[in-house]
């Protein structure tokens, strides 16, 4: 699994992810949604960020990428940014988030699938 962050994602969160070996870059600084969405999609990559744009199903479909990790933690506090995501990365596999959509908050985990009428929700 390859991750690509959102710039909105603290560099020292991607440095974690990526000592847990788990290969994360970053987008290219300034890049719109829409844009990050594409490059994630044709690369295979799941994205990280905490961009709430992506809870839109209709816009960004999870079914068309590896996975979207939405972080919704706040404060965004790195300590339980870093323990949050090393849990979720343990529990769920490559093929557990393909497709998906994790919203990642401090006490839980709610996976969307599907979009548009079709949207299924589970939470952990």
């Amino acid at each position: 699994m390859e991750l690509i962050s959102d710039e909105n994602v603290k560099a020292k969160l991607v440095e974690f992810i990526n000592e847990q070996g788990i290969k994360t870059s970053y987008a290219q600084k300034g890049l719109n949604n829409s844009v990050l969405f594409s490059l994630a999609c044709k690369k295979q990559k799941v994205i990280l960020t905490h961009d709430k744009d992506f809870l839109n199903t209709d816009l960004f479909p999870p079914q068309l990428t590896a996975g979207i990790l939405l972080l919704n933690i706040h404060p965004p506090k790195l300590s339980v940014l870093q323990s949050r995501i090393a849990k979720v990365l343990d529990k769920f596999s490559e093929q557990d988030i393909k497709g998906k959509l994790l919203i990642i908050s401090e006490h839980a985990v709610e996976i969307i699938e599907g979009s548009g009428k079709n949207v299924k929700v589970l939470k952990f």
